[in-house]
């Protein structure tokens, strides 16, 4: 039988809960990361790239500045409304996807760290 003292047990408690915790980022962090944010990112520029960007911004800072907020109100809808349909798409899924695995990575990094907190103020609870 092998006899642990408290010292080696906490070291392997360490070295096991950091590969832990590595694999749960390479999984939870990572992975989409790698995958949907370049994928979203080229969509992205790839229709974009065939709007004049720098003429859309300086009417909407136009408008701004002016606070012709009505105006600025009417030249969006417009602006939406003459956009092709397939890049209006396009674009929208591109922005969806990458909000959805924002708010995905936040809630799990959240929930990770707030469990994490909570587990070990109960653990430091029950040693006293």
């Amino acid at each position: 039988m092998i006899t642990w003292s408290e010292k080696e047990l906490q070291t392997q408690k360490a070295r096991i809960m950091r590969r832990v915790y590595f694999i749960w980022f390479l999984k939870k962090v990572i992975a989409p990361a790698i995958f949907i944010v370049p994928f979203v990112g080229f969509i992205l520029f790839r229709e974009i790239s065939g709007y004049h960007v720098q003429i859309i911004l300086n009417n909407t800072m136009e408008r701004l500045s002016n606070f012709d907020l009505v105006g600025l109100s009417n030249y969006l809808v417009t602006a939406l409304y003459y956009t092709e349909y397939d890049s209006l798409l396009m674009v929208g899924f591109a922005i969806f996807a990458g909000a959805f695995f924002a708010r995905r990575l936040v809630r799990d990094v959240m929930l990770f760290w707030t469990r994490s907190f909570v587990l070990g103020g109960l653990a430091a609870r029950e040693k006293s």
